[in-house]
C-alpha cells in the first residue's frame, strides 16, 4: 500500500495529550467519573475528525459500524472504501484499582484485539492507546503506592506483554496528567491523574 500523508498515530497520539493537558481541570473531573474509558473514546475520535479536516487531505474518521473505536478512511473521488481503512485504532483503560493480574489482562486483550484487526484489514495502520486513569474520590479505599509506582507497574507489564508483538512509542508510561485535586459535585473531592502510551502493530 503506497503511503499515506498524514497518516502519523505517533504525532496523533502526543497531540491528543497535549490537548488533554490544556483541558487539565475538566478531565480530571471526567476521569473521576464512572464512564471516564468512553469519555476518552469520544474526546479521541472527536479530536482525531477535526484534526483530519483542518489538515486538508482526504481522510475521514468513522467508528467503523462500531466494530472499532476509530478508523481512518481515504476519500477518494467522493467515495469511500469502507473495506479499507488505512488506520485503526483500538483503546483500553487501567484504572488504579486493578492488580497486577488485571492490568496483564487488559493490555493482552488490547494486543489481542489488535492483532484480530490486522486478520480483517493487512494493509491498515493498526494502533491502540493505554489509558493509565489514577483516581481515587476522598474516603474511598485505595490501593497502596503513589501514581509513579503505579505508572511504573503499567510500564513494566506493557514492554513485556508487547516484546515480539508490538511496538510501544516510548518504553514508559508518559504522564498526561499529575495527580491532583480536583472537585466535584455537592463538595466532593478526588485525587486523579492519567498516563497513557501509544502501542503499534509492526507494519505488514
Amino acid at each position: 500500500m503506497a503511503k499515506k500523508r498524514g497518516i502519523n498515530p505517533k504525532d496523533w497520539f502526543y497531540s491528543f495529550k497535549t490537548s488533554l493537558k490544556k483541558r487539565r481541570r475538566m478531565v480530571r473531573q471526567r476521569l473521576a467519573g464512572s464512564v471516564a474509558e468512553q469519555w476518552l473514546n469520544v474526546e479521541f475520535f472527536c479530536w482525531l475528525q477535526k484534526t483530519l479536516r483542518k489538515s486538508g487531505l482526504p481522510y475521514v474518521t468513522y467508528n467503523e459500524l462500531r466494530k472499532t473505536d476509530a478508523a481512518v478512511f481515504c476519500l477518494d473521488s467522493g467515495e469511500i472504501k469502507w473495506s479499507k481503512p488505512i488506520a485503526v485504532m483500538e483503546a483500553k483503560a487501567i484504572y488504579s484499582a486493578y492488580n497486577k493480574g488485571l492490568i496483564r489482562k487488559k493490555i493482552a486483550g488490547l494486543l489481542d484485539q489488535l492483532e484480530d484487526r490486522r486478520e480483517v484489514f493487512p494493509t491498515a495502520r493498526i494502533f491502540g492507546l493505554i489509558y493509565g486513569i489514577y483516581a481515587h474520590w476522598h474516603g474511598q479505599k485505595r490501593r497502596d503506592g503513589t501514581f509513579g509506582d503505579y505508572r511504573r507497574t503499567i510500564k513494566m507489564e506493557s514492554l513485556k506483554i508487547a516484546e515480539g508483538r508490538a511496538r510501544l512509542a516510548k518504553p514508559c508510561m508518559e504522564r498526561v496528567l499529575d495527580a491532583s485535586d480536583v472537585s466535584l459535585a455537592a463538595g466532593l473531592k478526588a485525587h486523579v491523574g492519567m498516563c497513557a502510551q501509544l502501542v503499534e502493530l509492526p507494519k505488514t
